[in-house]
């Protein structure tokens, strides 16, 4: 049984404007885990608040009687006393080598990205921060906020080297711990993450395989880093790019690239993983139980659930529709397939949904996505991509089985792969 959890975590004027890099990578440690948490909003002179830690700075998570600081001790003791959940290291050699990402990460990349975002620090701060603020760090960078954001310029040219290693190593791995985020990835995200979040500066370009996997975890666990409150001046102008749109538009999910595993609920209670099964994968994303096409569509799926089966491929569906609700669909559908329920808006936009408004409060109580098919292969890359925007428009079964079928056994290669 979890002990409850207490994280306090730096903020801004705003409670929801979280900005410690240190305190993301507890936050990314503790959802890796899968461990619920409640968050404290605390300020730079709020030092009173954290006085039973024994020391003045955040992260501090609070486990029964226990007051844990330093973002490592913290990491360490998620994942010693909860065995049972998700590794943040993989083994005793991935804990000393995340020590050293993390070390890295504190000595050579924060400082890197302090000296581009930190004179824009200011602005995010409640009145009675914003002078110990100045004080403190114009002393520890021996000169005025002014003049460190009059060398933005070569401060961007030295963060670009200083990313040297990170750069080489996400060339040839999605992740700085492999096939999948864990603790190293936290430890490094956390400055790109303040920067995000204070920052309307470029740090990278679009085309650096750094860009890559800050989007990646900018998508991971269910969208936490994407989903956090940023600057008014740090948020992207309408125009921009589709890659750092915000939740007001749909993303654009490209095949041949890998899909973040995404999590749902099942009906029996059990979690239900798309993306990381090690086979081939089919989600259908169905309107819910107020669309008569979707019931007989399900019904359709099922008749060649073995044909698919039989190819490799598994078959799940999933819905924005609450758990009551699927169960109706369930009931009228009668499949032999995972019905999955809670699709959350955050998902749609990840995965391109279009999404829908209910025409009336007798439709459904809540916006909906409209079709999709999603296909992943083994190696939990997407195959296929078919989205729609209408209930009438959903690809043939048939020859979605044939197609498949062609595709395992000919090696077919991912179409459409192009940006």
């Amino acid at each position: 049984m979890t002990a409850d959890l207490r994280l306090f975590e730096l903020a801004g004027a705003d409670d929801a404007i979280r900005f410690s890099p240190n305190c993301w990578r507890t936050r990314l440690a503790l959802a890796h885990k899968g461990l619920p948490v409640e968050t404290v909003a605390w300020r730079f002179t709020e030092k009173d608040a954290i006085a039973k830690s024994g020391q003045g700075k955040v992260p501090v998570l609070v486990a029964g009687d226990q007051w844990l600081y330093e973002s490592w001790d913290i990491a360490e003791y998620l994942e010693d006393t909860y065995p049972d959940q998700p590794s943040l290291f993989g083994c005793p050699q991935g804990r000393a080598a995340a020590r050293f990402v993390s070390q890295w990460a504190s000595e050579a990349l924060h400082p890197a990205v302090a000296r581009v975002v930190v004179p824009e620090i200011p602005a995010a701060l409640h009145e009675k921060d914003k002078e110990y603020f100045r004080t403190t760090r114009e002393a520890a960078f021996g000169r005025t906020f002014e003049a460190i954001a009059a060398e933005r310029d070569e401060a961007l040219r030295a963060l670009n080297r200083t990313l040297a290693p990170l750069r080489s190593t996400l060339t040839n791995q999605l992740y700085v711990a492999g096939a999948a985020p864990a603790y190293a990835d936290h430890a490094v995200f956390g400055a790109f993450q303040w920067a995000r979040v204070i920052s309307p500066a470029t740090l990278i370009a679009s085309d650096d395989p750094v860009s890559g996997w800050v989007e990646r975890m900018l998508d991971a666990y269910n969208g936490l880093a994407r989903s956090a409150k940023r600057m008014a001046n740090a948020e992207p102008h309408p125009s921009t790019s589709q890659e750092n749109s915000t939740m007001n538009m749909t993303s654009k999910l490209h095949p041949g690239q890998p899909l973040n595993p995404i999590t749902f609920k099942q009906l029996d209670g059990g979690d239900f993983t798309f993306g990381a099964s090690g086979g081939w994968q089919a989600l259908f994303v169905i309107r819910g139980q107020h669309c008569p096409i979707c019931k007989s569509y399900l019904s359709e799926i099922e008749q060649r659930r073995e044909a698919l089966a039989a190819l490799g491929v598994s078959v799940a569906a999933v819905s924005a529709d609450s758990e009551a609700q699927t169960r109706i669909t369930a009931e009228a559908a009668k499949v032999n397939f995972p019905l999955l329920y809670g699709l959350d808006e955050a998902t749609m936009h990840r995965l391109g949904l279009y999404v829908s408004e209910p025409r009336s409060a007798q439709e459904t109580d809540h916006r909906f996505p409209e079709p999709a098919l999603f296909v992943v292969n083994p190696q939990g890359v997407l195959h296929l991509v078919d989205i729609a925007n209408a209930p009438f428009l959903r690809p043939d079964l048939d020859r979605i089985v044939r197609g498949l079928g062609f595709i395992i056994e000919k090696a077919y290669p991912i179409r459409g792969t192009l940006k």
